[in-house]
């Protein structure tokens, strides 16, 4: 039971991750900063991956070593640099301080 609850949550997180990176590429264009843009790209593969991982031996089982329903480490790992590269391409924009669009009114 246990088991299920966590791939549950793992798909909604996934889920939740993925259509964030989405929302921020559709408004992406020329004037984005590369390596934000790279950066948001990676991430929105990262969680798509981490979405589908448990379940790609179950569509692909010639292509896949890992046990159904479970996610290899390689796929946590492609997650946390991701999270990473987004932390460092967006560092920048905190060299002064927090930027204007999150500091609270008032």
């Amino acid at each position: 039971m246990m088991d299920l609850l966590l791939l549950l949550l793992q798909a909604a997180f996934a889920a939740a991750l993925a259509w964030s990176c989405f929302c921020r590429i559709v408004k992406m264009d020329d004037t984005t900063v590369p390596e934000v843009s790279l950066a948001i790209w990676f991430e929105g593969l990262a969680a798509g991956l981490v979405l589908v991982g448990p379940y790609m031996p179950l569509l692909w089982p010639q292509l896949c070593i890992w046990k159904p329903l479970t996610t290899p480490m390689g796929i946590w790992l492609v997650l946390i640099l991701a999270a990473a590269l987004v932390q460092i391409a967006t560092a920048r924009y905190w060299r002064c301080g927090v930027p204007v669009d999150f500091v609270k009114e008032g």
